[in-house]
C-alpha cells in the first residue's frame, strides 16, 4: 500500500474508533489521516456497485480477513487446531474491535462476493489445516466441501454475532472454543 492509502485507512479507522460508520465522510476521514479530501476519492474510487465510503470499508474488513488467514494458515495442525483457531481469531479481531465490529457487518450487508471478486481465502486456510490432520491420521469426512463449509459457517455464525455487540470479548471466546468442541466432536462422528 501507498502511503496515502494507508493514510485513508487510518483516518477511517479513526473515525470508527470514535465514532460509527454514520460518522464516516470523505472529509472525517481525510481529516482523521491528515491528508487531502482529494486524496480519499483517488485512494478509494467508488465502483459500480458501492462508494467511496464502501471502498474503505470493505478493504479494511478484506484486510482484518486476510490478517486472520495469515494467522490461521500458520497453526500447528495439530489434535488442538480448532482450539488454537478459536484463540487466534479472538486475538486478532479483538486487538481492534471498536473497527472490527463496524466493519464486519458493513461489509456482509454490502456483499462482499458481489461487490468485488474475493478469493476463497478462508476455505483455503481451514482446508490446508484439515489437510495436514487427515495426513497425521485423522479421519476425515467424504464430503470435504461440506465439512469446511460447516467450520466456516460455525466460526463465522460466532462472529458476526459478536461484532453486532451481543456479548463482549470473553463470551466471544468462550463460544468461539464452544464451536471448537462442536467440530471436533462433528468430524470425530463423521463415519
Amino acid at each position: 500500500m501507498g502511503a496515502k492509502r494507508d493514510a485513508v485507512t487510518a483516518g477511517a479507522k479513526a473515525v470508527l474508533r470514535t465514532g460509527t460508520v454514520f460518522d464516516l465522510s470523505p472529509e472525517a476521514v481525510a481529516f482523521a489521516g491528515g491528508i487531502e479530501i482529494e486524496d480519499v476519492y483517488a485512494e478509494f474510487p467508488a465502483s459500480k456497485k458501492t462508494c467511496h465510503l464502501g471502498e474503505i470499508v470493505l478493504d479494511i474488513a478484506e484486510t482484518t480477513l486476510n490478517d486472520l488467514m495469515v494467522e490461521v494458515i500458520s497453526l500447528e495442525a495439530d489434535e488442538n487446531w480448532a482450539t488454537n483457531l478459536a484463540d487466534t481469531t479472538v486475538v486478532l479481531l479483538t486487538s481492534d474491535a471498536d473497527v472490527t465490529r463496524q466493519v464486519l457487518p458493513v461489509a456482509a450487508s454490502l456483499g462482499r462476493g458481489q461487490v468485488r471478486d474475493t478469493p476463497t481465502v478462508a476455505l483455503d486456510a481451514v482446508s490446508s489445516l484439515l489437510d495436514e490432520r487427515a495426513e497425521a491420521g485423522e479421519d476425515v469426512g467424504d464430503d470435504r466441501d461440506a465439512e469446511l463449509r460447516l467450520i466456516l459457517t460455525l466460526f463465522r455464525g460466532v462472529v458476526f454475532a459478536w461484532a453486532t455487540d451481543r456479548f463482549d470479548h470473553a463470551e466471544l471466546h468462550r463460544r468461539m472454543l464452544e464451536v471448537a468442541d462442536i467440530v471436533i466432536s462433528q468430524r470425530a462422528a463423521t463415519p
